[in-house]
């Protein structure tokens, strides 16, 4: 049996706060969507589960403007250096480097740009089972 590989669906994700420390970023996502595959996650079959998670961008800047909180994300990408990830983030994520989190929230659409030079990922808590995913 191969190893539960796990990613984050922004949507389908809800922020629950963003917040300053220092100079870094917190957005605390409760939940935050999971898919849990030992194959490929959010393409192969697996589960849908629901767990708080928190990304801080060190060195990070936020442009838009900020909705209430909480509040869905309707879509998203991450762009990593070079490398642009359009809603599944992978997980473990902990990476150096120019980042920058695009986010549309509801209800309006409205875009949310978050950019620094470190992006990391931890979940919290234990996750709870939605749904199989096929």
């Amino acid at each position: 049996m191969g190893t539960t590989k796990i990613a984050i669906e922004l949507h389908d994700s809800v922020i629950g706060s963003l917040s300053s420390e220092g100079s870094d970023l917190k957005l605390s996502l409760n939940p935050a969507y999971v898919h849990r595959s030992i194959g490929i996650p959010g393409i192969d079959p697996g589960d849908g589960l629901v767990q708080d998670a928190i990304i801080t961008i060190r060195d990070g800047s936020v442009a838009g403007e900020l909705p209430e909180f909480p509040t869905h994300i309707l879509d998203g990408e991450c762009l990593l250096g070079s490398q642009t990830i359009i809603d599944l983030i992978h997980l473990p994520l902990d990476q150096e480097g120019s980042v920058s989190l695009v986010l549309h929230v509801a209800p309006d659409y409205r875009k949310i740009v978050m950019t620094g030079k470190h992006i990391s990922i931890r979940m919290i808590g234990n996750a709870r089972w939605v749904e199989r995913v096929n």
